[in-house]
């Protein structure tokens, strides 16, 4: 009897457990039950190099339903079920590693009350198109092929990115994961390209555009050791190495050469509008075919409205707008201010300590004792500029008050970095130059007398301006009659042209420019002195020389134009 008890315990627990749903073993039995089709593997192969295959195997399977959408395919199973969906899917994942045109898997089970399916979605880089579907022994296959070619739509330019991109899919408008090893020694780029082609199945044109010409005289030689490569890798690297693109011709056929060229053979010419704010279309356009080798007649200038048009493909028009954001930036300006003097020789030292004060090293004591040396202290040289200024303008303005000279023009004027500027403050002397015979018909000239001032700024680094100066000035000292019994006037002009190289804000002093005039005096005793012949003796006759200078204080600033 207790051996009798001790079996029945035992085939309780045994029931219990067989009971239970938690039990590895009892999950197995579960899936055993389920005799509906099942889903137990998927496998995935690259068959060419936009093509690939997915293949199906379990219980009685039924046909899938396909469908695509952009760059996804989605597989639906309908009344079945996945066998451990995790663990296909982390295998799946593994072995798309090797499949560049493929980046995302996932199978799903689905449950809708008393139905259930299975849903797969497979992710790519391009869109795909579902090619056949077909049932064998061996399971389910379905054969995908990447659009990516119809979506180009043959004819279209495709140019390699400027720099390297990690996944290898989008340098050329199909992968290869075949790979390859090569021992090159002066081979001709052109040959190499042909050999890689034809190694993959397909057709290749070499451009005229095309490195060396795309002759047979071609002379871009190649030297290289390859061990276990991929192809797309290869073709990639020599197209970004030696600036080539490929254009599709057909479904199996590229053309290879530069991106101009084939920009040119596929016809993708587009036009733009430029409006130009700052500098010269003309300059602009002649700048633009330079820099980039543009043709001629891609280019029309609208001077009404200072606008440019190009016409070109998209790289050299990206290009293009790129330099115009340089060359029609902002100048900055430079205004000169400038103080035209003339002063008596005599008064020549007073002007002299005046004027040296702009070049003198000048020691300053300052609160507390400290003495600071304006030259070469740059925290206060804007300072001493400001100081500098006054003292040379107080002591100028004492000497016009005394008739010791005159301040003859202040003018002041901003122009651009490198622009030429005028400063004209002439007046106009008319005189009668001839007569004609009868004394009615008249020819009338002028002489033109003031101060003068152009200057050429060019702003360089560290705030120097570097001005070409033209400056001059002119009078009328007298006047002189003719044969004819005319008054000419007889003028005087004085004139500098410099380069000059200086800080911004400092001035600088132009001189030099002297005059001497003759002064004829006559003195005569009333009456007597206008007798003929005898007043001569009561009339005296004196002649004095008096000399001037004229010197410009012109002063730079640099104004931000931003």
């Amino acid at each position: 009897m207790i051996i009798i008890r001790k079996l029945m315990f035992v085939f309780t627990i045994v029931v219990v457990i067989l009971a239970d749903g938690t039990s590895p073993a009892s999950a197995a039995s579960k899936t055993e039950k389920y005799k509906g089709p099942l889903m137990k593997m998927c496998r995935i192969y690259q068959i060419g190099e936009d093509e690939f295959m997915v293949r199906l195997s379990g219980r009685t399977l039924p046909v899938p339903k396909c469908r695509t959408e952009d760059n996804t395919l989605y597989i639906t199973l309908n009344d079945s079920k996945v066998y451990h969906p995790e663990t296909i899917n982390a295998s799946v994942k593994s072995a798309m590693e090797a499949i560049p045109i493929l980046y995302d898997f996932n199978a799903v089970n689905v449950s809708d009350d008393d139905s259930f399916r299975v849903e797969m979605e497979i992710k790519s880089n391009t869109p795909l198109k579902v090619h056949s579907v077909s049932n064998a022994v061996e399971g389910i296959s379905i054969r995908v092929k990447s659009d990516v070619i119809q979506e180009l739509a043959l004819g279209n330019t495709y140019v390699p990115p400027p720099k390297q991109v990690p996944s290898p899919e989008t340098k050329l408008p199909f992968a290869v994961s075949s790979r390859i090893t090569l021992e090159l020694r002066d081979a001709e780029l052109r040959d190499i390209i042909r050999g890689i082609m034809a190694y993959i199945g397909r057709n290749v044109i070499i451009d005229p555009s095309f490195p060396g010409g795309g002759g047979e005289n071609s002379s871009v030689l190649i030297t290289m050791t390859l061990n276990d490569v991929r192809v797309d890798e290869i073709l990639n690297n020599l197209m970004r190495t030696y600036d080539l693109a490929c254009y599709v011709s057909g479904v199996n056929t590229l053309t290879f050469g530069s991106r101009e060229g084939l920009y040119k053979l596929s016809g993708e010419n587009t036009v733009k509008y430029f409006k130009i704010h700052f500098a010269e279309p003309a300059q602009v356009s002649t700048m633009l075919k330079t820099l980039t080798a543009i043709e001629d007649n891609a280019i029309t200038v609208d001077d009404r409205i200072k606008a440019l048009y190009v016409k070109t493909n998209p790289a050299k028009m990206q290009e293009v707008e790129e330099l115009i954001d340089v060359l029609d930036a902002p100048q900055k300006q430079v205004m000169i201010r400038a103080s035209i003097f003339e002063f008596n020789d005599t008064d020549s030292v007073a002007v002299e300590n005046a004027l040296n004060v702009m070049y003198d090293d000048i020691q300053l004591t300052l609160n507390g004792g400290i003495t600071v040396n304006y030259r070469n202290d740059r925290s206060i040289r804007g300072t001493r500029t400001v100081w500098t200024q006054r003292v040379v303008t107080a002591t100028l303005n004492a000497l016009e008050t005394k008739a010791k000279g005159k301040v003859l023009a202040n003018p002041s004027v901003i122009a651009l970095d490198g622009k030429k500027a005028e400063i004209n403050l002439t007046q106009d002397y008319p005189y009668i130059s001839s007569r004609g015979k009868d004394d009615r018909t008249v020819t009338w000239s002028t002489e033109e007398v003031g101060p003068k001032l152009s200057f050429t700024p060019r702003i360089g680094r560290d705030g120097y301006v570097t001005l070409t100066l033209d400056v001059s000035t002119g009078d009328v000292v007298d006047v002189m009659t003719s044969s004819t019994g005319e008054q000419m006037p007889v003028t005087t002009t004085r004139s500098v042209k410099t380069d000059v190289r200086v800080k911004d804000g400092m001035p600088f002093v132009v001189g030099g420019l002297f005059r001497e005039d003759t002064v004829k005096s006559v003195s005569r005793i009333p009456i007597l002195g206008n007798i003929p012949l005898l007043g001569e003796l009561f009339t005296s006759r004196t002649n004095s020389k008096n000399k001037t200078q004229v010197v410009m204080i012109i002063t730079p600033y640099i104004l931000d134009s931003k």
